[in-house]
């Protein structure tokens, strides 16, 4: 399950309370958790892409790579497996990327585009 909800002007609760009025509700299974990220490009948003893996590797969610306005905010909501820890952002022309926060389970990680070509994070911890 994949949601992107990029460029709308309403707070998640009216998000979420229009989705639920429409039948549309988001849930994962029990195998599952929710990550959400939220992505606001820079200069360059078509260099911007993201992944989740599992501890072996396989990759279980992405996005970006389409990205085509630039210092924009991009909402996306997944279902992953609870033993997918590995997150990765990808700037492909290196030059520093986007500003992304990911919030799993409660906790928020950020990342702040002070970095290459690419940035790891556990997700886990």
């Amino acid at each position: 399950r994949h949601l992107e909800v990029s460029g709308n002007r309403f707070s998640e609760e009216e998000v979420n309370n229009t989705m639920f009025a429409l039948g549309l509700n988001f849930s994962c299974d029990d195998s599952e958790t929710t990550v959400e990220i939220a992505v606001t490009t820079d200069k360059w948003p078509a260099d911007t892409s993201w992944n989740v893996a599992t501890v072996n590797g396989t990759i279980v969610a992405s996005g970006g790579g389409d990205y085509t306005l630039e210092i924009n905010s991009h909402f996306e909501k997944v279902c992953i497996p609870l033993d997918a820890c590995s997150f990765a952002v990808n700037d492909e022309y290196g030059d520093g990327g986007p500003t992304v926060e990911i919030t799993r389970l409660g906790k928020v990680y950020q990342l702040h585009g002070a970095f290459t070509d690419k940035v790891v994070v556990d997700i886990c911890t």
